[in-house]
């Protein structure tokens, strides 16, 4: 238990840096250790959840600018 506190205190640091990712697979540590604790697994799908939406912003972004600048969603590029 003791070491599910470390694991868990750590995602919070990462959380309040909106480090999401890295939070992530603290708070899944944190309750692996703590026998699955369901709460800290809500947490850590949660801040997974923070994390995928973070990394499609940029995806989203260039829609929006397609989007605007076209006024259609077609032939939209596709980078990287």
């Amino acid at each position: 238990l003791k070491w599910s506190k470390a694991h868990y205190r750590k995602g919070e640091a990462f959380r309040a840096l909106g480090r999401w990712r890295e939070a992530s697979s603290c708070f899944f540590e944190a309750a692996r250790l703590a026998g699955n604790d369901a709460n800290i697994k809500a947490l850590a799908q949660s801040m997974q959840a923070k994390a995928r939406v973070e990394e499609e912003k940029p995806a989203l972004k260039r829609l929006e600018e397609h989007v605007t600048a076209t006024g259609t969603i077609r032939n939209v590029p596709v980078t990287p």
